[in-house]
């Protein structure tokens, strides 16, 4: 299984969320607050963090970058380990 953590614009989540369920299996997303630094300025944005869980990284990734709004999404995918009887759920 692969984990993905992905900000996006706060009140997009979900609407990406329905975008992407035919490569994933599951979407959790979070409110979160971010301070990042972006072409020299800092910058300070509510925003939402999915997690998404799938067998499909490659596919996933580039149906993310088709539809993410921002300019430059960060994209961090972690493989992971998990029980067998959720892995089964994931490619079904």
């Amino acid at each position: 299984m692969w984990l993905f953590y992905v900000p996006v614009p706060k009140g997009a989540g979900k609407e990406i969320a329905r975008k992407i369920l035919g490569v994933c299996k599951c979407v959790n997303i979070y409110e979160s607050k971010s301070v990042y630094k972006w072409k020299g300025e800092i910058k300070e944005e509510e925003e939402e963090v999915m997690v998404i869980k799938t067998a499909n990284p490659k596919e996933l990734e580039a149906k993310i970058k088709a539809i993410h709004p921002y300019e430059v999404p960060a994209i961090i995918k972690v493989k992971a380990e998990v029980n067998d009887d959720y892995q089964k759920g994931l490619k079904a």
